[in-house]
């Protein structure tokens, strides 16, 4: 009984890893792809749409616990995917046109870029130390603001 039930948790855990693996695995896809529209059309507008980027969220739907986001910019020169993760509850996997590709605290639902309003990454203790004191700095936007991305730190704001 016990054995059981410890045996069962560690399988969901593995499993939820290594859908989680999956889905970094297929959102580098979107990149290339992103790209191949971008050459074809001179824009990303539509990219979400196109039958290849399609093919890109299937296979993030069939390992996300929830329906993955694709977004472009109105001006059409960013694009966004994001995919729910299982491992950690409230983390989504991100990747954008910069090239950026990490693990944020909020979904990509209303932005077409990773970095922008995420905050740290989900299940860290990092943060961006800087005049600022702004949750929203990332790892790859605290130079930005002047910071330096330190671990386990506390915050001093």
């Amino acid at each position: 009984g016990i054995l059981a039930s410890i045996v069962l948790v560690n399988l969901r855990t593995a499993r939820n890893k290594a859908r989680d693996a999956t889905i970094k695995a297929n959102s580098s896809s979107a990149a290339p792809t992103a790209e191949i529209f971008y050459d074809n059309n001179s824009s990303y507008t539509g990219v979400c749409s196109d039958a290849d980027m399609q093919r890109v969220m299937t296979g993030l739907t069939n390992n996300s616990p929830s329906a993955p986001v694709c977004n472009v910019s109105t001006a059409g020169d960013e694009w966004v995917v994001c995919a729910a993760l299982n491992a950690v509850t409230g983390a989504y996997w991100c990747i954008d046109s910069t090239g950026t590709a990490l693990q944020i605290a909020a979904t990509c639902a209303s932005t077409s870029s990773c970095v922008v309003g995420t905050g740290p990454p989900v299940g860290t203790d990092a943060c961006c130390i800087s005049a600022a004191c702004d949750t929203s700095v990332t790892q790859a936007n605290c130079a930005v603001f002047g910071g330096v991305w330190t671990l386990n730190c506390t915050n001093p704001c």
